[in-house]
């Protein structure tokens, strides 16, 4: 009896253990076939929309929009030829043959090399676009198509298109500086470094262009343009106040070597080259709405390093300076066929239309942004070309206020002025 009731228990044992696989088994099964049905049912939904796109592409290829789209040079060139564009923006492709097409410039246009000085190619195409020419440019490797009442050409004025020759231009910037009701003769092109192109004052600005410090006023000497810095430079620490403007970071290293590695000075000297690096206070008073869209900062002039720069690339590298080592009060230059650095040199040239020289003759010198070694600040004698230096409160020197334009300035030059005209973004 007991054998037989050990025979019951072990079959039953073997039944639930079938019961249980046989369970697992359909389970696997069932899911199995689920996860292939939920694959099916994606690779048919993607061949669905593969489809749908594909009917939708060829349905809108025979569709022509109202405007045919141009945002490059191949769809620039397709005008009124026998080509069928694909619009990757649009997802369709288009033909571009009919006479009576309408064409909108969706973007600026870059154009290769081969059309350089081919610009009446592109005039005939840009002819029949009828939107969107008010804000775009069609851009030559040597200047840009822009609309204004009419397709113009305009050369370059971007900091890769500036070259020396350029040096001295008149720039339209928008500041009346001589208040004569005209801007064009105010401002003149001094510098490319590359990156950016700098504006010098045309002459010597009077007091009314030099703004104030927190505290106090700029000294008037003998008339309303010789100036000197009694008084403002006591607002001002040092090489620290220079060093901390963020604004002149990348400036201070390329055009303030000095200040960059004498930053604990406190000299009278440095105090007042600080005054004329104050981009906040000199930004303010020579931009307005018009202008703010082009300037980038102001100062009140050019440092030793932009005037070298400048100077040198019209003039075979003549001129060279020297910053010294820790115990130095600013700089100390020479002309390269000299073997000695000095506070002072002789036989710059001051040409009339060349921007080194200011247009009028109200002071004999003008301010630079540098110290000198013997504790002066750097100045230009504009009448015999000498680059020397002069007390923080010699009252002959003037201002001659420096302009960095934004990278990616345009203009258009007419009559032998430019005319800014935006911001390429």
């Amino acid at each position: 009896m007991n054998k037989n009731r050990k025979i019951r228990k072990e079959k039953g044992a073997i039944t639930i253990y079938v019961i249980l696989s046989v369970a697992f088994f359909a389970i696997f099964i069932i899911g199995a076939y689920i996860i292939a049905n939920r694959k099916l049912q994606t690779q048919y939904e993607a061949i669905k929309q593969t489809s749908e796109a594909y009917n939708k592409s060829n349905s809108d290829s025979s569709a022509t929009p109202e405007f045919l789209p141009i945002y490059n040079q191949e769809q620039l060139e397709a005008i009124d030829t026998k080509n069928s564009v694909y619009i990757y923006q649009n997802g369709a492709s288009y033909n571009y043959t009919l006479n009576d097409n309408k064409y909108e410039l969706k973007d600026n246009i870059v154009l290769n090399k081969s059309y350089e000085n081919d610009y009446q190619s592109v005039a005939n195409k840009i002819a029949k676009i009828n939107s969107g020419v008010n804000n775009h440019i069609i851009e030559f490797t040597d200047g840009y198509m822009y609309f204004d009442n009419g397709w113009n050409f305009t050369g370059k004025f971007t900091a890769k298109d500036i070259k020396p020759a350029n040096y001295g231009d008149y720039v339209n910037y928008g500041i009346d500086l001589n208040r004569d009701g005209n801007t064009t003769n105010d401002w003149r092109v001094f510098l490319n470094d590359g990156q950016n192109v700098y504006l010098i004052a045309a002459g010597y600005v009077d007091y009314n262009w030099v703004p104030n410090s927190n505290n106090y006023s700029i000294k008037r000497n003998n008339n309303d343009y010789r100036l000197s810095f009694n008084d403002v430079y006591q607002d001002y620490i040092g090489s620290q106040d220079i060093i901390n403007n963020m604004t002149l970071a990348s400036t201070i290293q390329k055009y303030h070597k000095w200040a960059y590695n004498h930053q604990n000075s406190t000299n009278t000297n440095i105090r007042a080259v600080a005054y004329m690096l104050d981009t906040e206070k000199w930004t303010a008073k020579l931009s307005n709405t018009t202008t703010n869209q082009y300037v980038d900062y102001a100062i009140g002039g050019p440092t030793l390093e932009m005037f070298a720069n400048s100077y040198n690339a019209i003039y075979n590298n003549i001129i060279d300076y020297t910053y010294g080592n820790e115990n130095t009060n600013g700089y100390k230059v020479k002309l390269k066929n000299s073997n000695t650095y000095d506070y002072y040199t002789f036989n710059i040239e001051v040409e009339d239309n060349k921007p080194y020289k200011p247009i009028n003759n109200m002071c004999a010198s003008y301010w630079f942004s540098s110290p000198c070694d013997d504790g002066l600040i750097m100045c230009l004698n504009s009448g015999n070309g000498g680059l020397g230096r002069n007390y923080y409160n010699y009252n002959n020197p003037g201002f001659r206020p420096i302009i960095c334009l934004k990278s990616g300035v345009k203009a258009q030059k007419s009559s032998n002025v430019w005319n800014l005209t935006g911001v390429i973004q």
